[in-house]
């Protein structure tokens, strides 16, 4: 016997007494509507899954499409990266070769300049250190201005006494 309400199968003796207020069917007869039941529910679920394998396979054929073009546009996108990136560096390379040559252009100018300038500043502690030997003291210098002055008058009766 099948307990109907309880959903248990029982012996006759207990669908007489524990269940006897319960709806009880025979034990076979349930399963054979079940079994029933199960067909009617897998035929449905048969039809309806070859109709779904019809679409995995489309769904399938397509995730295959998109894997392959994807794969090929990430080549693609790998191959145009790489060639910029190509001519990138060849600008770099002759970018940094012209900031170098005009580096090196100004090094050498500052260089010249810079010898130049120790050059002429040698040459200005020379004349100075010159002029400091031939004029000496301020008095040299008072004495060297007053004969230039007396080198102004022609006659010695020219010459003014102070």
């Amino acid at each position: 016997m099948y307990c109907c309400d309880c959903y248990v199968t029982t012996c006759s003796n207990s669908a007489a007494t524990s269940h006897s207020q319960h709806h009880t069917e025979i034990i076979l007869d349930v399963v054979d509507s079940e079994r029933d039941a199960l067909r009617e529910v897998l035929n449905e679920m048969g039809s309806a899954l070859e109709g779904s394998d019809a679409e995995l396979n489309t769904v399938n054929e397509m995730l295959e499409k998109i894997t392959k073009q994807t794969e090929a546009a990430i080549i693609k996108i790998n191959k145009e990266a790489e060639k910029v990136i190509d001519e990138v560096n060849k600008k770099k390379v002759g970018l940094v070769g012209q900031v170098n040559a005009l580096k090196i252009g100004q090094t050498e100018k500052i260089s010249s300049f810079k010898e130049n300038l120790k050059s002429w500043s040698k040459k200005r502690r020379e004349i100075k250190q010159a002029l400091e030997n031939i004029l000496g003291t301020e008095d040299d210098v008072a004495f060297l201005q007053g004969a230039s002055e007396i080198r102004e008058f022609k006659s010695p009766g020219d010459i003014a006494v102070d």
